[in-house]
């Protein structure tokens, strides 16, 4: 993985930096391959604005975060990423799933699969509303 980050009337300092890695190594565990992450920090008008892009073969993603604090602004710029990474992953998992359904066998194992997960989902929900 190739990280590269770039700095607009921003200044570069350490923690930063550190913010930036550990935001970085938590979308490393979407990808084994050769990623290329760019970070792109600005301020504009007392606002701060982030602006991720991963480039990878045949991929590419881009979240852009604007918040009154940088430190912020690259947390919610990294979340949006790996909630679009999250999607992408959950989709190729489950267009693999679908090419089998037309065995008997594998229709009926999606089907279980499938009950299974909308009963966690309303398991979490009677734990939120509970909370």
């Amino acid at each position: 993985m190739h990280l590269s980050t770039c700095f607009k009337n921003v200044d570069q300092t350490p923690m930063i930096n550190k913010k930036i890695e550990n935001e970085t190594k938590k979308l490393e565990k979407f990808f084994n391959g050769r990623v290329q992450i760019q970070w792109t920090c600005t301020k504009e008008m007392g606002k701060h604005t982030t602006v991720i892009r991963l480039l990878g073969p045949k991929i590419e993603y881009s979240s852009k975060a604007t918040e009154g604090n940088i430190l912020k602004s690259l947390g919610s710029a990294a979340a949006k990423m790996s909630k679009q990474l999250r999607k992408r992953k959950d989709k190729v998992k489950h267009s693999i799933n679908r090419k089998n359904l037309d065995s008997p066998k594998n229709a009926e194992i999606h089907k279980l699969e499938r009950s299974e997960e909308i009963e966690q989902e309303y398991i979490e929900e009677d734990v939120i509303v509970a909370a």
